[in-house]
C-alpha cells in the first residue's frame, strides 16, 4: 500500500472490509469507528473529510435506523396468522 494511504499502523484504528459488504455498511463503520477514536466530532468530520453538519446527520441517521431495528420482531418470532386478523 502507498504511503501517503497509510493513516496508523495501530490495528486499534482499523476496520474489516469484506467481499460483498455494502457500500453503506461500510461508510456506517468506518464513520463510527472513527467517532469513537476522536476527541470531538469536529475532529472526527475533520479526519472523514466532510462537514460537521454531514457527520451529524450521518450519526443521526444511523441512529434512527438502529431504534427502527430495534423494535422490529424477527421473521422468526412472528406468528403466521398474524396478518390474517
Amino acid at each position: 500500500m502507498p504511503k501517503d494511504l497509510v493513516v496508523d499502523d495501530d490495528p486499534d484504528s482499523a476496520i474489516q472490509v469484506r467481499l460483498g459488504d455494502s457500500l453503506s455498511e461500510v461508510e456506517e463503520r468506518l464513520i463510527l469507528h472513527t467517532v469513537r477514536h476522536c476527541r470531538t466530532q469536529e475532529e472526527a468530520a475533520r479526519i472523514l473529510g466532510v462537514s460537521t453538519k454531514t457527520l451529524y446527520n450521518k450519526l443521526r441517521q444511523y441512529q434512527s435506523r438502529r431504534r427502527q431495528d430495534a423494535g422490529k420482531v424477527p421473521n422468526s418470532e412472528q406468528r403466521p396468522d398474524a396478518d390474517r386478523a
